[in-house]
C-alpha cells in the first residue's frame, strides 16, 4: 500500500509532475482548481514571477490536486444527502 504524502509538503516539481500525469494543461488544471493560470505557473515555479519571492503551494490546492489524481479515498455518500 502506498502511503499518502503528508499534506502541506507538495513541492513545485511534484505539482508539475502531477499535472502532467493527469494529462492536463496549466489552463485546464487552473480552471478545475478555481485559480488563475498565472498563479498555477507561480506554484509550479516555486516563486512569484512578479516579486521573485517563494510561492508555496497552499494546502487547499495540494489536497484538490491529490483528489483529482485519485490519491485520496472517495468520501462515502451520506445517506442523509438524498
Amino acid at each position: 500500500m502506498t502511503p499518502i504524502p503528508t499534506p502541506g509538503s507538495m513541492t513545485a516539481a511534484e505539482l508539475t509532475a502531477l499535472r502532467e500525469c493527469l494529462g492536463l494543461s496549466r489552463a485546464e488544471l487552473a480552471r478545475r482548481l478555481g485559480i488563475s493560470r498565472s498563479q498555477l505557473h507561480n506554484y509550479e515555479r516555486g516563486r512569484d514571477r512578479g516579486t521573485g519571492r517563494p510561492c508555496p503551494i497552499p494546502l487547499t490546492v495540494e489536497l484538490a490536486c491529490r483528489a483529482l489524481a485519485g490519491s485520496l479515498p472517495a468520501k462515502d455518500p451520506d445517506p442523509h444527502d438524498r
